[in-house]
């Protein structure tokens, strides 16, 4: 790489593999007219990732999404832009494995990286920026080109964020069906979509997933953002299951959630809290979340 920045613009003249028929499919896309490729971590260490290989895989990632193309605006187009940021670059020698040679010289390599797709200027899409991470990994012999993992990680990216368009943008049954996803980001980004369209008819999806003891901790915090955001206080007794059984400090991040989701079984629960609970800090915890519940409840009369 030239450097640890390095902005990218190309001319779909100079893709490779780029035809007449691709390019008239492409005008009924929305355009993406700038691509800016950001490798801060190849500089500061000897693994450096390929640029040719982070174009090509932009390039393929680009050609499967079904809205948009990247090509030249027509007068009157909104234009967006695609950020590709390598924020991730390991290797280190691969753990024993049963079913290789004990002196071969295979590596265990990590490559992530985030790809943003946001609007230059005025849109009606809500939101009007969409930002999506991989992190791929494996083990492979030291002398495979590092280029095509790098490949593959773009790729990858890629359609995670086809993923997020039609979470974002498509119909909220995409969402609903997101949620019920076996695949954890799956779920993760539909809870995140779900808060950011407000859509209550996510709800109960939002609370099995609060409620379900095998969910990941961090996608049980999405979930309970997301009730946040659509502001339902039907939430508030999957969000009270939840905290049974948990840590002192799980508990707290609870009890300001039902703090600002407000509602009579909220409140309830805060006020027992306040009084009985064993753990101090919890009790605080819960005060501070009444006074907020009430704040919003009862907010100041405006100065005259």
């Amino acid at each position: 790489m030239r450097g640890p920045h390095l902005c990218l613009s190309i001319a779909l003249a100079l893709l490779p593999g780029c035809s007449a028929i691709e390019a008239l499919l492409d005008q009924g896309r929305t355009p993406i007219v700038y691509v800016d490729i950001v490798d801060t971590v190849s500089a500061q260490q000897s693994l450096k990732v390929p640029r040719a290989a982070l174009e090509r895989g932009a390039r393929a990632a680009m050609q499967d999404w079904s809205d948009f193309a990247f090509r030249e605006a027509q007068a009157g187009e909104e234009k967006w832009q695609l950020d590709l940021r390598v924020g991730l670059v390991t290797e280190r020698r691969a753990d024993p494995d049963k079913a290789r040679a004990p002196d071969a010289d295979v590596v265990h390599r990590a490559l992530g990286l985030t790809l943003k797709l946001h609007a230059l200027g005025a849109t009606e899409r809500v939101p009007s920026d969409v930002q999506v991470s991989a992190l791929v990994t494996r083990d492979e012999a030291r002398q495979v080109p590092l280029e095509k993992l790098a490949e593959h990680a773009v790729v990858e990216a890629g359609q995670r964020m086809q993923t997020a368009m039609e979470l974002y943008w498509g119909p909220e049954s995409a969402v609903s069906a997101g949620l019920s996803s076996q695949v954890e980001w799956q779920r993760g980004m539909s809870a995140d979509a779900a808060g950011v369209r407000a859509l209550k008819s996510a709800v109960p999806a939002l609370m099995n997933m609060v409620q379900n003891k095998d969910e990941a901790p961090e996608l049980v915090v999405k979930a309970v953002g997301a009730l946040l955001a659509i502001g339902d206080p039907r939430a508030a007794p999957a969000i009270i299951d939840a905290c049974r059984h948990q840590s002192p400090q799980y508990v707290v991040q609870m009890l300001f959630a039902l703090g600002v989701l407000g509602g009579r079984q909220a409140q309830g629960y805060l006020f027992t809290v306040q009084s009985g609970h064993p753990d101090p800090a919890v009790r605080q915890a819960a005060a501070s979340a009444l006074e907020e519940l009430e704040r919003r409840r009862d907010p100041a009369p405006a100065a005259p």
